[in-house]
């Protein structure tokens, strides 16, 4: 299936970018977007996966990520880090020269 972006009607110019963007290896240099399918042997229903495929890229390409809310560490892995941290400094402050 070809779909030509530059002349679409449904997408506005900032869709058209993202979709380049997101696709560039499906986009040829006539700005056609090409989608295929070979799963059977059935011309029709590999038409259908094809149309089951354009719809689901169109999703994934102009679906909005979560923005990631950042946390603070729990008192506990606070203090684990400082234990931690605390024996590793003895550990290596042992191994200094020894006076015999």
């Amino acid at each position: 299936m070809r779909f030509h972006i530059g002349n679409s009607a449904l997408l506005n110019d900032s869709q058209k970018a993202k979709l380049r963007e997101k696709c560039p290896n499906q986009i040829n240099q006539n700005d056609e977007w090409v989608i295929t399918a070979q799963e059977t042997r059935s011309q029709v229903k590999n038409k259908e996966l094809v149309i089951k495929k354009f719809k689901q890229l169109l999703r994934e390409a102009f679906q909005v990520p979560k923005a990631r809310k950042s946390t603070k560490p729990t008192i506990s892995s606070i203090e684990k880090r400082l234990k931690m941290k605390k024996i590793k400094s003895q550990t290596k402050s042992l191994r200094g020269k020894v006076d015999y």
